[in-house]
């Protein structure tokens, strides 16, 4: 009797854990906002920094991200460009704070280009030199394939933190 009931004990003190990691996992990508003309969705990528596994692996300190970017409307992307916040590599003291009031000391700018893409969706694997971890990312731009365009003024703050989840391998 005794055995069943610290087995139905651990049972039950163990499924909301299970259930809590489950749904932990499950992400989505954030919706365009008011005055963004397109969704952004940025993953961690592992980079195999840990053992040496890849050849074509960048020198140097940085962050490797999947950017996933969601057109609502019919047009198609031909070019964005992006600022990613984070920390360098050089040495800090950081109070600790809310998370909303850590302030980055390192920003990259990056512009990405496609060629002519069918659907809504594009993606693509970029490098981040010089950051150690990424904190947010800002869309500053958006030119589209039929020659419109979209730039980021003060009051259109178009801007994401990276999914919390960072793989250490390869899917």
């Amino acid at each position: 009797m005794k055995l069943r009931s610290v087995i139905a004990c651990v049972f039950l003190a163990g499924s909301p854990a299970l259930l809590a990691q489950n749904t932990a996992l499950q992400f989505t990508a954030p919706p365009a906002g008011a005055g963004c003309p397109v969704a952004l969705r940025a993953q961690h990528l592992a980079d195999g920094t840990m053992v040496k596994t890849r050849d074509a692996h960048p020198p140097g300190v940085g962050q490797w991200l999947h950017l996933t970017f969601t057109i609502p409307g019919e047009k198609q992307i031909e070019q964005v460009t992006i600022t990613v916040h984070g920390p360098s590599d050089r040495a800090h003291v950081t109070q600790a704070l809310a998370a909303s009031n850590a302030s980055a000391d390192t920003d990259r700018t990056l512009t990405l280009s496609w060629g002519p893409q069918p659907g809504r969706e594009v993606s693509k694997d970029v490098w981040v030199p010089g950051i150690t971890a990424v904190e947010s990312i800002d869309l500053d731009g958006v030119s589209f394939s039929d020659g419109s365009g979209w730039r980021a003024s003060g009051s259109q703050a178009c801007r994401v933190a990276p999914d919390p989840l960072m793989l250490i391998t390869s899917r």
